[in-house]
């Protein structure tokens, strides 16, 4: 049974069929005790307040230090330490549970509550899939975190996993659950964002927007962590973050936010070892590429040290790094000082915290920018506060489940986003209406915000849905789908961000995505976005949505997508695409053909619409697959762009 929802529009691409869906595999998010953010204020005209961990020659914390083996220094000038603090947040020792081995589905396993006062550490974990090039890269981070959820998260840790391209839904939630956290760590994919055969000495204009949208990510958790209880700290795997002018000022910004929101950051090198790679997962990881990697990794040296975090490198201990991390978070010193009536000039002062004994290493923040008060938050007028709120707090419990794929497309000559999106009808609730039929109301906003967390575009809807019986118990079983369509004033990369409200529950459901839309003023070779789904004629499968893309084995999978600004002679282009079926980063079947250029749109020989299908064989393994689209222009020296979209096959 599919229940055909509302389709208010298409952008110009054939949408290729909006039907009832449902998100398989879901996990509730545990939920927090309700409880005011902790009563400390980091940065003030009459207060500043630092953390501090003091180690040993050997790196082993030392937790029996007094107000006066400390230092402070602003701007090399000595200050009076005005308050002073001995912490610890973990407990000396804790029998961690087993993990659970029952087939008993996630939706139905109890979520033990916990309240906001035994929380001692918040960690969010961000793997940064918009920069990691390699796939065994990818295996290696995942593999780290489940060993970690396993054997190292303690009870009164909560504890979230997120990347940087969003997509999350449900899963990024803090939580103590550590079913919702495997759940979470088994989506982290390789995405194959960055592009191909790069050169790390000279970035492309592809990756500095997907480096945008790193810094914009870690914004936007180290924004979540706020009000979190507890030592709050992020961990960030990462291939690669380039410190340059541009960068650096972003960086900056985000040291004075973990300064004000009392945030720690650890920066992971997830490419390992280099002397290890015998075989380049890529070109653009040659090995003994050591400049290129250096300058990759400047930017997550910096941020690790200005706020007081450690940057871990040259290791594949990825684990030991996440626990190593984690330790760090057990003891500190927390220290405050008058800064001064001059210092709030919006200048960036630096900190220097000195101990004061032999033999001991300190690390802390190093400075914060002389404001008052910490960045506005994004103030928006449309709907209801209720619902901004939960779009604008990234790690907010949700209680509908949600799934959002946005693709960039051009319609009249216009960028616009494309949004599929998907709700769990079990979510929502239905009351009765008219003719034995059932009506539930819900509101659903979705905004792009740039790198710096700016509202940029916006669009807001509400629908009505009314369904018989037997079309509600299908509603149940598969979801709803809707596709829909906004323009976007600017080019550049942004993070999509969705909300969805039940106007009679109140309840929300949140998502997020990255995405870059390009300038197409500079004519340069670009290709949107990829919309997955089934051919028309068939019995389609009722998961085989463009918001979920799940597909049986056995049957076809039809893609389409627009090639954009190509080079013409005699006023045609000339194309040539190839198609990759990719699982784990390896190539398992690739398909070359030329565009059919009768496929030219309405807007000119210079917006192409191309196509195809892949047929998934009937011995495929059911798992996560990527489909990725390369396209060749053969009027401008084979000049190469690629794209990417994930998608699942079942039995």
């Amino acid at each position: 049974m599919i229940v055909t929802a509302d389709q208010p529009g298409t952008s110009g691409m054939n949408v290729l069929r909006p039907t009832v869906c449902i998100l398989v595999c879901c996990a509730a998010a545990g939920q927090q005790a309700p409880a005011p953010p902790d009563p400390v204020i980091r940065v003030t005209t009459t207060l500043v307040q630092v953390d501090a961990v003091v180690t040993d020659r050997s790196g082993k914390p030392i937790t029996n230090l007094n107000r006066d083996d400390f230092q402070i220094l602003q701007d090399g000038k000595p200050r009076s330490i005005t308050s002073f603090s001995s912490v610890k947040v973990a407990p000396a020792s804790f029998e961690r549970p087993k993990r659970s081995t029952t087939d008993q589905p996630l939706l139905s396993l109890p979520i033990r509550e916990i309240e906001r006062n035994q929380i001692h550490r918040t960690l969010a974990i961000l793997v940064d899939d918009l920069s990691i090039v390699g796939p065994g890269d990818t295996a290696r981070v995942r593999d780290a975190i489940r060993k970690f959820i396993d054997e190292d998260v303690l009870e009164s840790d909560l504890v979230s996993v997120t990347t940087s391209s969003g997509g999350m839904g449900i899963y990024g939630q803090f939580t103590t659950n550590r079913e919702v956290l495997h759940a979470a760590a088994d989506s982290i994919r390789w995405r194959g964002s960055r592009p191909e055969f790069e050169d790390r000495l000279v970035l492309s204009e592809e990756t500095r927007a997907l480096q945008a949208g790193t810094i914009g990510a870690i914004r936007e958790a180290m924004r979540g962590l706020r009000d979190m209880p507890g030592r709050r700290a992020i961990v960030l795997f990462s291939g690669g973050l380039e410190r340059n002018p541009e960068s650096e000022q972003y960086l900056q910004e985000l040291a004075d936010e973990a300064t004000r929101f009392a945030v720690t950051v650890y920066t992971i090198d997830a490419e390992g070892l280099e002397t290890l790679r015998a075989n380049a997962e890529s070109a653009s990881k040659t090995p003994g590429d050591l400049s290129g990697r250096f300058i990759s990794q400047g930017g997550l040296a910096m941020l690790a040290r200005q706020t007081g975090g450690l940057f871990y490198q040259n290791t594949n201990d990825l684990e030991g790094e996440l626990v190593e991390a984690l330790d760090d978070q057990s003891s500190y010193y927390a220290l405050g000082y008058n800064p001064g009536d001059d210092s709030f000039d919006r200048r960036f002062h630096q900190i220097q915290v000195r101990v004061l004994r032999d033999g001991l290493s300190v690390r802390s923040r190093t400075g914060y920018l002389g404001e008052t008060q910490p960045p506005a938050r994004v103030r928006l007028e449309t709907l209801e506060k209720q619902t901004i709120r939960a779009m604008l707090a990234p790690f907010q419990t949700t209680s509908i489940r949600t799934r959002l794929t946005s693709l960039f497309v051009i319609q009249d000559k216009k960028p616009y986003v494309t949004s599929a999106l998907y709700v769990d009808a079990n979510d929502l609730q239905f009351e009765r209406a008219p003719e034995n039929k059932f009506q539930s109301t819900f509101e659903v906003v979705v905004a792009n915000f740039d790198s710096n967390g700016r509202l940029a575009d916006s669009v807001a809807k509400r629908y009505m849905v009314t369904l018989t019986a037997e079309l509600l118990a299908a509603a149940r079983q598969y979801g709803l789908s809707y596709t829909f369509s906004y323009r976007v004033k600017k080019p550049g990369p942004y993070h999509v961000r969705m909300a969805v409200r039940d106007v009679t529950s109140s309840k929300i459901g949140t998502a997020s995505q990255f995405l870059v839309v390009p300038d197409l003023s500079k004519n340069r070779l670009v290709l949107s976005g990829i919309l997955l789904g089934e051919p028309e004629g068939i019995e389609p499968y009722p998961l085989s949505t463009p918001a979920l893309r799940v597909f049986r084995r056995g049957r076809n999978m039809i893609w389409q997508a627009q090639v954009l600004n190509p080079k013409l002679k005699r006023n045609l282009p000339k194309l040539l695409s190839s198609v990759r079926i990719l699982r784990e980063g390896k190539v398992l079947s690739e398909i070359a053909s030329p565009v059919d250029i009768a496929n030219l749109s309405p807007n000119g020989p210079r917006d192409v619409m191309t196509g195809g299908f892949v047929t998934l064989g009937e011995r495929m393994e059911a798992g996560d697959y990527v489909l990725q689209l390369l396209v060749r222009d053969e009027n401008d020296g084979s000049k190469l762009v690629t794209q990417t979209i994930d998608f699942q096959v079942v039995e």
